[in-house]
């Protein structure tokens, strides 16, 4: 049997058998694609895992490097919201039997808005009038649809990782401007709301990146009981912290550190460097291992 590529297998998993039993006979590798708008190893009715005869590829929205600026849509708004619509009622619908598909809109506006915050489940079931068990569920369908990313916390200790609260970030910064309306005037007009945008773009520009890096790492965020946080950990396979916050000003200061420096004690000798993406042109370093880049630094080189 020549290639055969099967596109939106997550509307029929049960293909997957004969997929299967097909390279059971013939391993020779590449003979299928199978693609889909939903993560495939998180499908409830997944019919089988083909556990060591798939390797999984995710496509994430393109980089700024990939894009090379090239300048959005005049028909933008239109595009996003179609895209919410069909995210949520085809996508999600194919993957989970769900009748919630409103309240799923309106929790995905939720997050928009608690985008980069930690996440209270419990103030979300209040404010969206749902059971926190119903929330969880929905929470995992936005992320198996890859409309939500979740960062958990990073912690010296493995085992309270597992308990502190994770960050939620809308995957497509383009997505999230939709989401709360913030065009191009917006956003030069309220500095706060450009911050949390430009956090959430840095977040999901490094995620994507982090997939073809030479050196695989984890992504995480740190935050301590007294307020000290930085808004991305990353830590390779030795246990190796580089930590990065995201600061929407020209002109950092040595205060924009602290949640670095509070990173750095806390890892010891693990922590290599904390940088601080901000809109200056030029690096500054900030003290040992501590230095300013520009956000355009992710995608210039």
């Amino acid at each position: 049997m020549g290639p055969v590529v099967l596109d939106e297998i997550q509307r029929a998993p049960g293909l997957l058998l004969a997929v299967k039993a097909s390279v059971d006979r013939d391993r020779t590798p590449g003979r299928f694609l199978l693609t889909g708008s939903a993560q495939l190893m998180a499908l409830p009715r997944l019919a089988d895992t083909l556990a060591g005869r798939i390797e999984i590829l995710t496509l994430h929205p393109f980089t700024q490097g990939e894009m090379a600026r090239v300048r959005g849509s005049a028909r933008r708004t239109a595009w996003f919201r179609s895209y919410v619509e069909t995210a949520t009622e085809r996508t999600v619908r194919d993957v989970a039997e769900i009748s919630g598909l409103p309240d799923l809109r309106r929790l995905l506006a939720a997050l928009a808005y608690r985008s980069g915050s930690l996440v209270n489940a419990a103030d979300l079931s209040r404010t969206l009038g749902l059971p926190q068990t119903t929330l969880k569920r929905y929470l995992a369908l936005l992320e198996i649809a890859f409309l939500l990313k979740r960062l958990p916390a990073w912690s010296a200790n493995l085992t309270t990782r597992l308990v502190k609260t994770p960050k939620m970030y809308i995957t497509d910064s383009g997505l999230l401007a939709h989401l709360l309306a913030a065009d191009a005037q917006r956003l030069r007009d309220e500095p706060a709301l450009f911050g949390q945008v430009l956090e959430n773009f840095v977040v999901g520009e490094i995620d994507r990146q982090s997939t073809w890096s030479d050196l695989p790492v984890s992504l995480m965020h740190y935050r301590t009981h007294v307020g000290r946080e930085v808004d991305l950990v990353l830590e390779d396979d030795r246990g190796r912290i580089v930590g990065i916050e995201v600061k929407a000003t020209a002109s950092p200061a040595a205060s924009d550190f602290k949640g670095l420096r509070s990173l750095a004690d806390a890892a010891g000798d693990r922590f290599q460097r904390g940088v601080l993406l901000c809109l200056s042109d030029t690096a500054v370093p900030f003290g040992p291992r501590l230095q300013t880049l520009p956000a355009s630094a992710l995608w210039d080189g």
